[in-house]
């Protein structure tokens, strides 16, 4: 735990504050009374202390009283009590929390120093004053980060410091010179800087983002503001450009043919800043446009955008109704780009030049391939995507819409769950491991039921997944499952919240193999989430061990009253009562005796099955099952056959336990399928199942 420093500092303990004008009223410390002083410092002031009272956070901030702040006329930054980093499991605070400008909002998620590429499991954070400047010390023993190799290991002290100076615009790190910045979610990185409209975010060195958070190395000082400002804090002294660059959204420094920066252009075309010495470059940009000439820096300059590449692309079902869909688009140097499309059509920013397209809504619809596609001006892609076949009352559901809090993934949540809707997805959880998801509850063009959720990535005994779970900015990763040190039963529990919550859990096979004797499994969880046909005996052993739990995958269809009237607990309990069929693509109707999957006949003995497998031309399949009690009771080649409805079946069979069908496919036909074809539906139990 940190621990906040005792009288024996002095006058410039905690709550100290470090002013050059003697006549403002000083802070006290942590000894005597606390009071609030939420007023802007005047030039020269410079200040660290504990928050005495939320009213001196930043606004937009996670910053709470326990924090610490450390600011000037220019900038202020919040620095995390010691207690537990915020978006790192098992990680200690003095982490960077918020940053901005006085009255400016935060843009910032967290940034945890690397010091021996760690930081620190258990710790101390003390403020100080050297010389002019105010001083927050972080000291501790290190732990791993998670994605970062190499770390200092146990035994070694790490001493960081963050340090202000009264005129500095940008805040020193020392002790390491590297990062993890996650940044606000929707934040782009343009060269070494992140920003949001006009917020950004940036450090000297060297960035490499991972879609989520940016890793950055070679780095000392950090700065959060408008981009021009804060690039003017990073690289003083360099050359100075102005100009206008009408209808561009933003103004690209390059060094060679590197980016090294970025600039706003206001609602009236203009820009102007400070670029980062060695810029020898500089060229509007806009979306969905082609990059302008590049001009050296300067002033009064005029930057042209180039040639426009906007697709308009409408998509129907194909009966002539108006269809939500989603164009992946890859062009010939690998960019690639995931837009949804609503129903009424729209003009997407591709840019100019030549793409593969690929447009689909689903994965049980038609879908339209375009390789080397000209987008240019007037070029349009229009797509008839009907179904497969009827999948009868079912509503496709993905458990795990991967958003912002993610490490791999910064997109907003209204933006994730646009292109889970244009998937045709009717139920999402939004999730992130070891952390909790962006709550931000939406609804976008297309009904979409949504739950926020978090998954427990554990480097022992699988993913755990879990909701709804509500995001606590107090609790380390917003109160994900401290799972960290514990055995496979123990972190289902954690992830639980508890007896008196009510989540749902989900558990995968390393999961299953984990936790090993399903006696000893309290909570149980409600559903095991298969990753492809492999899995099939795995899950078949639960079935046998007369574990009820359904079967989830990549995509899951659910089984509902009314697939146009349907509420999210309905498809909770289709989740829970194993109304399901897990599946990378493709659909399977089985019906055994008039039930489907989650059923529970009144007896055994000969039953009538019927089985239909759907999946739409593009998605190959090999073959399909029908499984009884274990084993194998009737298999079909489906390989060569085409159309939607692959195999319509009927058999009577000799069930004791239970009956399940499956279907796979040995060659992966690209999006909307998620890798090779597969589904298996949850059984149809002959028996009731007994309690282990």
């Amino acid at each position: 735990m940190i621990r906040a420093p005792g009288r024996a500092l002095g006058p410039w303990a905690i709550g100290a504050a470090f002013l050059v004008d003697g006549a403002c009223r000083p802070a006290p410390d942590d000894t005597g009374e606390i009071f609030c002083d939420p007023r802007t410092l005047a030039e020269g002031e410079v200040r660290a202390r504990r928050l005495p009272c939320d009213a001196e956070g930043i606004s937009g901030g996670e910053g709470k009283r326990g924090d610490f702040l450390i600011e000037n006329a220019w900038a202020r930054f919040v620095v995390r009590h010691a207690g537990s980093s915020a978006m790192h499991l098992g990680l200690a605070g003095g982490t960077l929390l918020d940053a901005a400008p006085p009255h400016g909002e935060d843009a910032l998620g967290e940034l945890v120093p690397l010091p021996g590429n760690g930081w620190i499991g258990e710790g101390t954070v003390t403020v100080a004053r050297e010389q002019d400047s105010a001083v927050l010390r972080v000291t501790g023993t290190p732990a791993p980060v998670p994605s970062v190799g190499g770390w200092l290991g146990p035994g070694t002290e790490i001493a960081l410091t963050w340090r202000l100076g009264p005129d500095d615009r940008a805040l020193e790190m020392e002790g390491a010179d590297a990062a993890w910045l996650y940044p606000a979610a929707g934040a782009t990185l343009t060269g070494p800087i992140l920003h949001d409209d006009d917020r950004a975010l940036a450090m000297d060195g060297m960035a490499t983002d991972t879609g989520g958070a940016v890793l950055w190395s070679g780095a000392h000082r950090f700065a959060a503001g408008e981009a021009s400002a804060v690039m003017a804090a990073l690289w003083p002294g360099g050359p100075e450009a102005w100009g206008t660059a009408p209808d561009a959204t933003g103004v690209e420094i390059l060094e060679g043919d590197r980016v090294v920066g970025w600039l706003p252009v206001d609602e009236s075309g203009t820009f102007e800043g400070t670029l980062p010495e060695g810029a020898d470059g500089i060229r509007a940009v806009a979306e969905g446009v082609a990059s302008g000439p590049v001009l050296p820096p300067g002033p009064a300059l005029v930057l042209d955008l180039g040639d426009p590449g906007f697709l308009a692309v409408h998509a129907s079902d194909g009966a002539g109704n108006d269809l939500g869909a989603v164009l992946e688009a890859r062009d010939p140097a690998g960019c690639a780009r995931r837009l949804p499309v609503p129903p009424e059509g729209a003009d997407l920013p591709l840019g100019p030049g030549t793409w593969d397209l690929v447009l689909h809504a689903g994965p049980l619809r038609e879908r339209v391939v375009r390789a080397g596609f000209e987008v240019a001006v007037g070029a349009a892609l229009e797509g008839d995507l009907p179904l497969a076949g009827d999948a009868g009352d079912v509503v496709l559901a993905d458990l795990a819409v991967e958003t912002w809090r993610s490490r791999d993934d910064r997109s907003e949540p209204a933006a994730s769950l646009a292109l889970a809707a244009a998937s045709g997805v009717r139920f999402a959880v939004t999730t992130a491991p070891d952390e909790v998801a962006g709550s931000e509850r939406v609804q976008p063009w297309e009904r979409i039921r949504v739950e926020t959720g978090s998954t427990a990535l554990t480097d022992s005994v699988g993913r755990i997944g879990a909701w709804p779970v509500v995001a606590n900015a107090e609790k380390a990763a917003h109160g994900a499952a401290p799972w960290r040190g514990l055995d496979a039963v123990d972190a289902l529990a954690v992830a639980s919240g508890g007896r008196s919550r009510e989540r749902l859990l989900s558990v995968d096979p390393r999961w299953i193999e984990a936790a090993s004797d399903p006696r000893t499994w309290d909570p149980r969880p409600d559903m095991v989430v298969l990753e492809g046909i492999g899995d099939l005996p795995l899950y078949m052993g639960l079935l046998d061990a007369w574990m009820d739990l359904a079967a989830v995958g990549p995509w899951t269809w659910v089984a509902v009253d009314d697939p146009d009237r349907f509420s999210g607990v309905e498809v909770e309990q289709g989740l829970v009562s194993g109304r399901t069929v897990a599946s990378s693509g493709p659909f399977l109707a089985l019906d055994v005796a008039g039930q489907g999957p989650g059923s529970h006949l009144e007896a055994g003995g000969s039953v009538p099955v019927r089985l239909t497998v759907l999946a739409p031309s593009w998605m190959p399949l090999t073959g399909a099952a029908l499984l009884v009690d274990g084993e194998v009771v009737a298999r079909w080649d489906l390989a060569g056959r085409s159309g939607g409805e692959r195999l319509v079946a009927s058999r009577v069979v000799e069930a004791r336990r239970w009956v399940l069908a499956a279907a796979w496919g040995t060659e992966d036909p690209g999006p909307p399928a998620r890798g090779l074809p597969w589904a298996i539906t949850s059984p149809v139990w002959t028996a009731d199942p007994v309690e282990p």
